[in-house]
């Protein structure tokens, strides 16, 4: 039986994506793709869940025009959506990716900020929704006017009712929010660094920092290492998984297509290696799309020949 999901973005965003070929003649750019689409990591981990096959439900803030174009292409996506309507704009973010060399450039727009009505909102439908959930989703930094505490606020509501709690944030957030005790937490490398405040420059130093963040509370542990794949620990076993470079089309939206592939993973096989591999190939299908959050299963039967995994770091 499939599970009831629901993500949460606090800080959504309008994501415009430009692909840009290079003129010869004059050493301009030229467009030679772009994509609207509904972003902010949640949303990703929707669309990329619905890609899957799984229902989903999006909540968070939005506002202004930027916000009721988001509620509209999710609409059309059919990710049924339960934002709470703010004051502010909700913000509008561009990211260029050079052809050529696959190079791009994020830039983020200025985001609403929120009120502490706004708040007592969320946590009012958030805890109508939790109802009617197994999973909950929370991706991406915190958005003005909010506490540092509240993913660990609401993570602490969510265990209360038994309910699988999966945290890809940064900086206070996620270090207060990993104390919480989630099911799942998802820091990249430079996140995992961050929140153990050391380098991590080796093999054995990845195994150490896997060890410690699963100290800290959560129950299962998974580091994204960007083109390297990703490592895991769950408490028993060490996963390893790692695939050969490849063209990157886009890379916004990996980590969280890495997040749907590992519930996706997880709730057909029980098998938290497994869940790992499956988010790995999620990220991979991601990357070769330029809608960030958009995978293609029907790619996954050749990408799976280029993953090795290994239960050992």
């Amino acid at each position: 039986m499939k599970p009831k999901i629901l993500t949460i973005t606090l800080n959504p965003s309008l994501d415009k994506t430009v692909l840009l070929g290079t003129n010869d003649k004059n050493n301009a750019l030229d467009t030679r793709r772009e994509s609207i689409s509904a972003g902010g990591k949640g949303i990703n981990v929707s669309r990329a869940l619905r890609c899957l096959g799984y229902p989903s439900v999006a909540t968070g803030f939005l506002g202004g025009d930027s916000g009721q174009r988001i509620k509209v292409r999710l609409r059309q996506e059919k990710i049924k959506t339960e934002f709470i309507p703010v004051q502010g704009t909700t913000r509008i973010n561009y990211t260029f990716i050079e052809e050529k060399t696959g190079l791009s450039t994020r830039i983020f727009g200025i985001e609403a900020k929120i009120t502490q009505r706004d708040i007592a909102l969320f946590l009012k439908k958030y805890k109508l929704l939790l109802r009617c959930a197994d999973v909950v989703i929370l991706s991406g930094r915190n958005v003005q006017g909010v506490a540092d505490t509240f993913y660990a606020d609401i993570i602490k509501i969510a265990n209360q009712l038994q309910k699988k709690v999966v945290l890809d944030t940064s900086l206070k957030s996620l270090v207060k929010g990993i104390r919480a005790r989630p099911f799942l937490i998802k820091p990249n490398i430079e996140e995992a660094q961050q929140v153990l405040n050391k380098r991590i420059q080796s093999k054995s130093a990845l195994k150490q920092a896997l060890i410690s963040l699963h100290g800290m509370g959560p129950h299962h542990v998974v580091i994204s290492l960007g083109s390297d794949g990703a490592v895991g620990f769950d408490g028993r076993e060490f996963v390893c998984c790692h695939h050969p470079s490849f063209r990157v089309q886009n890379d916004v939206g990996c980590g969280d297509a890495l997040i749907a592939g590992f519930i996706d993973g997880y709730y057909k096989t029980k098998d938290f290696s497994m869940a790992v591999k499956r988010g790995v190939l999620c990220g991979m299908s991601n990357a070769l799309n330029l809608i960030p959050g958009k995978v293609n299963p029907r790619q996954f039967m050749n990408l799976n020949r280029k993953v090795i995994l290994k239960k050992y770091i």
